[in-house]
């Protein structure tokens, strides 16, 4: 038997067995179908897995986005990308972004749903960011810093004239 006698294998093994997590939902948005890298992100397992209504692992905050994107897809059949916060089964929370696609197969339609967790870049971003902040911080500092060394500068040239000057006139300073 050749490799194209058997394509419902082929693809089966090819998702399951993919770096990037996926999952597929029916049309009520339950699980049916997630890969091992979308189990290794959620800490699920696949019992546990299947059978989940997606948007109960999504942050309450985020679920009217993601009602809106799902539906979104849903009637136009094109990709969408978004990016919630999803819910690990040990209750923490992970950001996610993803390409949610519907397709539909005899009749029924079914969520495509391919995510990558972004939580460290976003972390990894703010940090960046507070470390520009940081460094233009540094940088005004430093030219205050500057300016203010400037003006001691000048503040001590006139100290030493005025210095020379009563030294050979105390009379200046009001002691006679």
């Amino acid at each position: 038997m050749s490799f194209l006698e058997r394509p419902e294998e082929i693809y089966q093994a090819l998702v399951l067995s993919a770096r990037e997590p996926m999952a597929v939902l029916n049309e009520p948005g339950l699980i049916v179908l997630a890969n091992d890298a979308a189990l290794k992100l959620t800490g699920h397992s696949m019992h546990e897995y299947l059978g989940l209504r997606f948007a109960e692992l999504i942050h309450p905050e985020d679920q009217r986005q993601t009602t809106d994107i799902l539906e979104r897809a849903l009637n136009s059949l094109e990709p969408w990308r978004i990016r919630v916060r999803l819910r690990r089964q040990d209750s923490r929370w992970l950001l996610i972004e993803a390409i949610v696609q519907y397709v539909e197969i005899d009749g029924a339609r079914f969520a495509l749903i391919h995510a990558r967790d972004v939580s460290e870049i976003e972390h990894l971003e703010m940090r960046l960011h507070h470390a520009q902040k940081l460094n233009v911080r540094g940088r005004l500092a430093a030219g205050h810093a500057d300016e203010f060394e400037q003006v001691i500068a000048t503040i001590r040239g006139h100290l030493a004239g005025v210095l020379e000057q009563t030294a050979e006139r105390p009379a200046l300073l009001g002691l006679h």
